[in-house]
C-alpha cells in the first residue's frame, strides 16, 4: 500500500505578540493589534487544511495557543 499524502503550510504572522509584549524596536503591541491578530490567525487556521503547520514570527506562544482556542 503506498504511503498516505499529507499536506505541509506555512503562516508568517507578522510578530504575533501578547498585549504589552514587545518586538522589534522595542515598540509595543497594544491590545486591539493584540485582539486583531489573534482573530485573523483563528480565522486563517480555520480555513487552512494541512496536516502541518510552521508558525513564522512568533514572539510569545501564549498569542497562538488563543488564536488556536479561538479557531476551535
Amino acid at each position: 500500500m503506498p504511503p498516505k499524502n499529507f499536506t505541509i503550510a506555512t503562516m508568517n504572522l507578522r510578530n504575533l505578540q501578547i498585549a504589552g509584549g514587545r518586538v522589534y524596536r522595542g515598540k509595543k503591541v497594544g491590545k486591539k493589534e493584540y485582539e486583531g491578530k489573534t482573530a485573523w490567525t483563528a480565522k486563517m487556521l480555520q480555513e487552512i487544511d494541512a496536516d502541518v503547520i510552521g508558525f513564522q514570527e512568533l514572539w510569545h506562544p501564549d498569542a497562538l495557543e488563543k488564536a488556536f482556542s479561538e479557531a476551535g
